[in-house]
Formats: structure tokens, sequence, C-alpha cells
């Protein structure tokens, strides 16, 4: 196994085929562009079997629930506890980065040749996983016309 620790939506390695490539709570800190970019150099980089795993990306749909406190350590909401995060945000003082949705992911992952799956976070409920895959459309083209040569040997006169 190797580990490469570098910046992420830029990162690209020619040479490597990689099984996995992982990151948790990372995706939120990268914009639409850096997501693109990253998708684009990761479909160089994953093997035909392998998997692009993004974990514990915050769902957009529960920012309001946790900036108000939800999932804080009281579980506890608050006016004054929603304002102060709005507050902070405005200040560029966010340290959750980016919210998304599934379907967000699922249409970056289509536009870049992998199909996405995704798992709801257990540990936290405002975020989710996703696992992606390289569509395999050079295995899916052999295998239609695997079919389609059987098909055409059954239909020759003996």
């Amino acid at each position: 196994m190797q580990l490469e620790c570098t910046e992420g939506s830029s990162y690209l390695d020619r040479d490597t085929q990689y099984d996995v490539i992982l990151m948790d709570a990372i995706v939120q800190h990268f914009d639409r562009a850096m997501l693109e970019q990253h998708l684009q150099n990761a479909r160089h980089m994953i093997g035909e079997n392998g998997r692009l795993i993004w974990g514990s990306i915050p769902q957009r749909k529960h920012r309001r629930k946790y900036d108000a406190g939800k999932w804080s350590p009281s579980g506890r909401t608050s006016l004054t506890r929603f304002i102060k995060s709005w507050v902070g945000r405005m200040l560029g003082m966010d340290a959750m980065g980016y919210w998304y949705e599934p379907s967000e992911i699922a249409a970056l992952a289509r536009k870049y040749g992998f199909h996405a799956r995704f798992v709801l976070s257990n540990a936290s409920p405002y975020r989710f996983h996703a696992v992606l895959r390289k569509r395999l459309v050079v295995a899916e083209k052999k295998r239609k016309d695997q079919i389609s040569a059987k098909a055409a040997a059954m239909t020759r006169p003996s």
C-alpha cells in the first residue's frame, strides 16, 4: 500500500492506477470547480475496478438544523446559535465549507464517467458518503459485441 498526501483537487498521478482513492471530510472543502477538477483527474487514476470514496459529505438540506445546534453535544437548537453560525459564515469564518446534495454528486459523477451510490452516515446524521466507480463503457461494449456475434452466428445458415 502507498499513501499519498497532497492537495486533492488538482493532484494527478499519470503513472499509477489506484484501486481506491479515499477522501474523508475533504469534499466539503472543494467548491464545484475543484470537485470537477478532482473527478477529471481521478478518472485517469482509478483502475478498471477501482473506487473513489468520498466520506462524510455534509448534506445541504440539514444545514439550518446543524447551524441551530441540532447535532451539538446538548442537541438543543437555538436562534442565538443559528445567528452566530450565519454571521460567522458571512464573515468567512465557516469551517464546514460547502454542503452538497447526493443528486449534485450523482450528476457530476455521470458527467465524468462515474456511477455513484450513496450511504447515510451513522456517526453524523447530517452527512452522507459517496462511492463512485467508473462506468465500464469498454466492458459493456465488449459484452454487447459478444452477444451480437453469438446472435449473428445463430442466424447464419449451416
